[in-house]
C-alpha cells in the first residue's frame, strides 16, 4: 500500500503474524507509514483494526492518510462525545448520499500482477542480502588475517612475502604444534610420556619435516635463526600462520569474484525502488476496489445498526435506569457492533476514551495498535489490550514518557495496600514504567527484540546525527531528501549555536531574560529571510526546557505580532512531542544562577533534549550561554560540544578526489557526510 524499506516492512510483516509485536521508531522513520501499511494489510485480509493512541495528534495524521488515498472517508474516528457525533453523522450521510451513487471501477492489474511483482523485489532483496553477507564475511576475513599476522615475527614474514605455501598441511602443523609445544606452562599428554632427549629429537625431525617443504628464502632465513626448541616452536607457529594468511587470501579472492557477480548495489537499490513504486500503483486501486466492494455488499439493515449502536451508546453513558434492561442494551450494543466491523473495519481512539466507544469485550478487535507507547501509561492502557487478539506497541523510549500526577512514595503505598510482590510492583510501576517498557520486557522474555525502524528521512544530516550519535547509538541510516529541505547556501552547517551569558533567575521555573530576548531577536530574522530564500508557509517553532521560558518569549513575541505573518509555536518540550517544523529555536535558559537541582533534572530527563533537536527540519538554531551548558556531564553538555566542532570544521574538501568521490556517492543515492562526529572530534572525509 505504501513505500517502506526492509525494516519497515519487516515491522508489517511481524504485526499480521505475531501475537505481540513492538517497533521502536525514532523520530523521521516513517511510524506512521507503517501504520498505516498494516492496517491497509488488515483490512485486505478481513481482518478488524483499532488504532490507539495517547495523542491526538497522532490519532489525527491517521486519519487524515488513509482518508487522502480512499474515494470516502471510511475510518472511524471515536473518542469523547463531539467525536462520537461527528462519525454517527460522517457514517449516516456515507450510507444515505455517497455509496448508492458510487461506481467501482475494476482496477486494471490483478492480484496475480501484483504478486508477480512482489516476488521480483524479493529476488532483489535476497540478491542485496547476499552481497551484504558476502561483504560482512569479507571484512571477517581481513579481521582474521589481521590478527595473524601479528602473530608471525616481522622478519619472518618479511622472508615469506606471500610465497605459496601449498606443500604445507595447516591442520597436520596445528596438531604437531599442539603435541610438541610447550603452551602457557602445561605439557601435553605426548610430551609427558618421553624424556628431554627424546623429545628434542622428536621436535627437530619434526621440523625437519615442515622446513623441506619452505620456499628458499624462507629455509636459509630460518637455519640462521633456528637453534633451539624454544626458537623452533617459535618459527611452526609462525609458519602456520603464514600459511592461515595465505588461506585467508584465497578465500578473500573467491568471495570478491562471487561478490563482482553480483549487478552493482546502487543498480539493485533503484531497481527496487522503481518496482516499489510499481507495486504501489497496482496495490492501492485493488485495496480501494476491495473495501468499496465489501462496503457495497452491505445490507440496508446492516447500516441502519450504525445508528442503533450510536443510540445505544448515548443511553449507556448515562444510563441510571433498570439493571436488566442496561444489560440487554449492552449485548445490543455488542451486536450491532460485531455486524458493523464486518464492512467498517477500522476504528480510531484516544487511549482514555475507549470507555464510552466500545464494549468491554475480550478479543472484539483482531489487531491493536498503540502509538507513541512511550508516553502512554500501564493501566490506562489494560482496556485496550483486554478488547484485541493481537497487538503491535510502537514507541521510542528516547522521546518523553507519560507524565504521572502520582510520586513514587504514592504509587509504592498503592502497591504495598494492594497486595502486591516486589516484582510486580518493579514490572508494572505506574510512575517508572511506560507501556512501551512494559511491551519490550515482554517481547524479550520471548527471545523477541524491538524491531528498529532505522533509515531517517526528516531532518538535515547535520541535525539528526547528534542525535543518532547520543541517543540512538549510531544505528540509523540518515537518507533525508535534502532537496525537499529548505535552502540556506549561505550556511556551512544547520545547526547554529548563538552565545549568550545573561543570567538564570528562578521564580515559579528557571528563565533567562537576556536569552528570551536574543530568541526573539533571531526569530524576526529568520522571518527577515524566508521571503528570500523560500516561499510562504514555512514553520517555526520555539522550544525551552522550562514553561516561565515559554511565558517570557512568548510575550516578547507578542510585540511584534503586526510584523510577520508566520504562525510560531512556543512551548516546553512537551508542547512539541510528535511535531516537527522546518525551523527549531532553542532556549536551554541554563547559565549564571541555574540551581544545581535544576541541572539534575536535565541531566536525568535526557529525553528532552532530543525531542527539542528532532522537531527541526532544516535548521536548528541554539540560543544560550554555550560555555555553562559545556560544564555539566549530560546532554546539553554534548550537544554544545557537538555543535563546537561541527562549527571549527573545514567544510570544503581539500582535494578533488574526495569531491568527486562525493559527488558520485550522491548521484548513487548513497548517503553521505563529509564530516563525522565523534565524542566532540570531527572525521573528515
Amino acid at each position: 500500500m505504501f513505500l517502506l524499506n526492509p525494516s519497515q516492512e519487516h515491522a508489517v510483516q511481524s504485526a499480521l503474524s505475531k501475537p505481540l509485536t513492538v517497533i521502536t521508531g525514532p523520530p523521521g522513520t516513517g511510524k506512521s507509514q507503517v501504520v498505516l501499511d498494516i492496517i491497509a494489510n488488515a483490512v485486505y485480509q478481513n481482518k478488524t483494526v483499532l488504532f490507539a493512541s495517547k495523542n491526538n495528534k497522532a490519532v489525527d495524521v491517521v486519519i487524515e492518510k488513509l482518508n487522502a488515498i480512499l474515494p470516502y472517508k471510511l475510518i472511524v474516528r471515536m473518542g469523547h462525545r463531539d467525536h462520537r457525533r461527528a462519525a454517527k453523522t460522517q457514517l449516516e450521510r456515507l450510507f444515505t448520499q455517497h455509496l448508492h451513487t458510487a461506481q467501482i471501477s475494476t482496477p486494471e492489474k490483478t492480484v496475480t500482477d501484483l504478486l508477480k511483482i512482489t516476488s521480483e523485489i524479493q529476488t532483489l532483496e535476497n540478491q542485496m542480502m547476499g552481497m551484504s553477507s558476502l561483504n560482512q564475511s569479507i571484512e571477517n576475513i581481513h579481521t582474521t588475517i589481521d590478527t595473524l599476522k601479528k602473530g608471525v615475527p616481522n622478519e619472518l614474514f618479511f622472508q615469506w612475502n606471500l610465497s605459496r605455501l601449498d606443500t604445507l598441511d595447516s591442520w597436520q602443523l596445528k596438531r604437531d604444534i599442539e603435541k610438541f609445544v610447550v603452551k602457557r606452562g602445561l605439557r601435553s599428554t605426548f610430551l609427558k610420556k618421553v624424556s628431554p632427549g627424546q623429545y628434542k629429537k622428536k621436535l627437530d625431525q619434526c621440523f625437519k619435516t615442515y622446513h623441506q617443504l619452505l620456499p628458499q628464502s624462507l629455509k636459509t632465513y630460518l637455519e640462521k635463526t633456528v637453534n633451539d626448541p624454544s626458537s623452533m616452536g617459535i618459527a611452526l607457529k609462525g609458519i602456520l600462520h603464514c600459511k592461515q594468511v595465505q588461506q585467508g587470501y584465497d578465500e578473500l579472492r573467491t568471495l570478491q569474484t562471487k561478490l563482482f557477480m553480483f549487478p552493482a548495489y546502487a543498480e539493485l537499490k533503484l531497481h527496487r525502488s522503481q518496482l516499489h513504486e510499481k507495486r504501489l500503483k497496482v496495490s492501492r486501486p485493488l485495496f480501494e476496489h476491495y473495501w468499496l466492494t465489501t462496503l457495497l455488499q452491505t445490507t440496508k439493515e446492516n447500516s441502519q445498526r450504525v445508528s442503533e449502536y450510536f443510540s445505544i451508546s448515548e443511553q449507556l453513558e448515562s444510563w441510571v435506569g433498570d439493571q436488566a434492561v442496561f444489560r440487554q442494551l449492552l449485548a445490543e450494543q455488542l451486536r450491532n457492533l460485531q455486524k458493523i466491523l464486518r464492512f467498517l473495519p477500522v476504528w480510531v481512539v484516544t487511549n482514555l476514551s475507549a470507555k464510552h466507544s466500545f464494549p468491554l469485550k475480550n478479543n472484539l478487535f483482531d489487531l491493536l495498535i498503540i502509538d507513541e507507547a512511550s508516553q502512554c501509561d500501564i493501566a490506562s492502557a489494560l482496556p485496550l489490550l483486554y478488547r484485541a487478539k493481537r497487538v503491535v506497541i510502537i514507541g521510542d523510549p528516547n522521546q518523553l514518557k507519560h507524565i504521572s500526577l502520582l510520586n513514587e512514595t504514592q504509587d509504592r503505598t498503592l502497591a504495598v495496600d494492594s497486595n502486591l510482590n516486589e516484582d510486580v510492583f518493579t514490572r508494572f510501576s505506574y510512575t517508572k514504567h511506560s507501556l512501551y517498557m512494559l511491551a519490550e520486557q515482554i517481547a524479550t522474555d520471548n527471545s523477541e527484540h524491538p524491531i528498529l525502524l532505522n533509515e531517517h528521512y526528516r531532518c538535515h544530516p547535520d541535525i539528526i546525527s547528534f542525535s543518532n550519535d547520543y541517543y540512538y547509538g549510531r544505528k540509523l541510516s540518515i537518507a533525508t531528501d535534502e532537496t525537499k529541505l529548505l535552502k540556506y547556501p549561505s550556511l556551512s552547517s544547520r545547526v547554529i549555536w548563538h552565545d549568550v551569558k545573561g543570567k538564570t533567575v528562578h521564580a515559579k521555573s528557571p528563565y533567562n531574560e537576556e536569552e528570551a530576548e536574543r530568541a526573539v531577536e533571531e526569530i524576526l530574522k529568520i522571518l527577515g529571510t524566508i521571503d528570500e530564500i523560500q516561499t510562504s508557509n514555512v514553520s517555526i517553532g520555539v522550544v525551552t526546557l522550562f514553561r516561565a521560558q515559554t511565558e517570557i518569549i512568548n510575550e516578547k513575541l507578542a510585540t511584534f505580532h503586526d510584523v510577520y505573518e508566520n504562525e510560531i509555536t512556543v512551548g516546553t518540550a512537551h508542547r512539541f512531542q510528535g511535531d516537527e517544523k522546518d525551523i527549531i529555536v532553542f532556549s536551554p535558559a541554563v547559565s549564571e544562577g541555574v540551581k544545581p537541582g535544576t541541572l539534575h533534572w536535565i541531566q536525568t530527563t535526557n529525553q528532552l533534549l532530543n525531542v527539542a533537536v528532532t522537531r527541526a527540519r532544516s535548521l536548528l538554531v541554539i540560543v544560550g550561554d554555550q560555555e555553562k551548558c559545556a560544564e555539566n556531564p549530560g546532554p546539553l553538555k554534548d550537544l554544545a560540544h557537538y555543535v563546537k566542532a561541527r562549527n571549527i570544521r573545514d567544510s570544503d574538501f581539500n582535494s578533488l578526489s574526495k569531491y568527486l568521490m562525493y559527488e558520485e556517492l550522491k548521484k548513487q543515492n548513497i548517503p553521505v557526510t563529509t564530516h563525522y562526529w565523534v565524542n566532540s572530534l570531527t572525521l573528515p572525509l
